[in-house]
């Protein structure tokens, strides 16, 4: 039987949420409530089956982003069942990812603030001739209006699916505002899909912290993800309603084919070397999976010297820099970029740490592994990093200790024998 138990989270608007999670039963995956089928139906039952309570608060109280993260924490403590997560597959090598919440670390949750981020008003780009919104934070009682309609959609919107989507007012191309949330939802009904992607991309944006997510570790390559929970959402904008609201990554033409990056790189490195006054240095382009570095981005390049044995008593050294295409082709299809630009500094940088390793001292290779620490505090908190350093030198030391142990055995033996026969005292 499992023990009821507390958490003490920050809230949205500061103060704290003390939470009680009654984890003995079965997951709940019922989300009719009142007798309809309701977004998130199953936390509110939940809540009113006593297996979940906020002290001195009822749920429909609850800002929506506190909701949220309470939904995400019962799915990871198995209160209420996890819907399955939209399919992953990995940013680096494109193996499929499995995500089950069940048992994740809640740290990141608990620890994290709340870093509460608003967009900007007016945004980047205007859509049917609606260049901005204001949109607040809203409790789970006005929430409602948006997540019924989510079930069962309306041939219209009315006041309520604005006032769930926190919509305080639409600023128009003429220097209008609208703030009457009628008028606001008519805009909506006579608007373009765009417009409805964009206020509900406005709506993830605010109700949903950056600290809703977990950290994800490909097994097949080690690149870390972070993966939004809790595992579904009101809505899933596409990549286009975000680039209205903050702008879209300008222009680069198109990524350089393998063949084209190849060429620049070597011109490029005649230049860096000039530049940088070194030779005897190689330079190959690699096109199969990138490795990652101590956080899991990753690489761009790398720098290593290389020891090869020649005959028996010789050994070669050579130092190789390697440029890792698939990375700079994923970067460019996320945003475009100056893709010469980033091979020339890139190829700096790794000429940075052969000078440094010359010199007998890298701090470059230091500072890029606290960075690498920072980023894996941030995305599975302190403690879990710790632990985990922690078990890796345990299981380090166990590793040792089965191939020293007859060894050891033997030395303390003879240290015995030593002792009894006097020659020690």
């Amino acid at each position: 039987m499992s023990e009821p138990f507390e958490l003490t989270l920050e809230g949205l608007r500061g103060g704290a949420l003390e939470v009680r999670f009654d984890q003995e039963g079965a997951p709940i995956a019922d989300d009719v409530v009142d007798g309809e089928e309701r977004f998130a139906g199953r936390l509110l039952n939940a809540f009113a089956a006593g297996r979940l309570s906020v002290k001195g608060r009822a749920a429909e109280e609850l800002w929506v982003a506190d909701f949220h993260l309470i939904r995400d924490l019962a799915e990871r403590f198995g209160i209420v069942a996890a819907q399955p997560h939209p399919e992953l597959e990995c940013r680096n090598c494109h193996e499929p990812l499995s995500v089950d919440p069940l048992g994740v670390d809640p740290e990141t949750l608990v620890s994290a603030p709340v870093s509460l981020v608003v967009p900007p008003e007016r945004w980047a780009t205007a859509v049917d001739g609606v260049v901005g919104a204001l949109v607040r934070p809203v409790r789970v009682s006005d929430a409602q209006g948006y997540w019924r309609v989510l079930m069962a959609p309306p041939a219209r919107f009315g006041a309520e699916v604005v006032r769930g989507l926190g919509i305080e007012a639409l600023l128009l191309d003429g220097g209008e505002r609208l703030e009457d949330p009628l008028a606001i939802a008519e805009r909506m009904n006579g608007g373009s899909e765009l417009l409805l992607d964009v206020l509900t991309a406005a709506y993830e944006v605010v109700q949903y912290p950056e600290r809703m997510r977990f950290g994800l570790g490909c097994p097949a390559c080690g690149a870390v993800h972070d993966v939004p929970t809790p595992s579904i959402r009101e809505a899933d904008p596409p990549l286009e309603a975000f680039d209205v609201i903050h702008g879209a990554p300008a222009a680069a033409g198109e990524m350089l084919d393998i063949d084209a990056f190849t060429a620049d790189a070597e011109r490029l490195t005649e230049e860096v070397f000039a530049a940088r006054g070194v030779a005897h240095l190689d330079v190959v382009i690699e096109e199969g999976v990138p490795p990652v570095d101590d956080s899991g981005e990753p690489l761009m390049g790398s720098y290593q010297p290389i020891h090869e044995r020649s005959g028996e008593t010789f050994t070669d050294l050579r130092f190789e820099i390697a440029l890792y295409y698939q990375t700079f082709v994923s970067m460019f299809d996320e945003a475009p970029y100056d893709v010469e630009g980033e091979i020339r500094e890139t190829l700096d940088h790794e000429v940075e740490h052969h000078l440094h390793h010359l010199s007998g001292h890298d701090p470059l290779d230091a500072e890029e592994r606290a960075e690498a620490r920072a980023e894996l505090e941030r995305t599975f908190g302190k403690d879990a990093v710790r632990r985990a350093e922690r078990g890796a030198l345990l299981s380090e030391l166990a590793q040792m200790g089965k191939i020293f142990f007859w060894g050891l055995l033997l030395v303390a033996i003879g240290v015995g024998l030593l002792v009894a026969t006097g020659v020690i005292e």
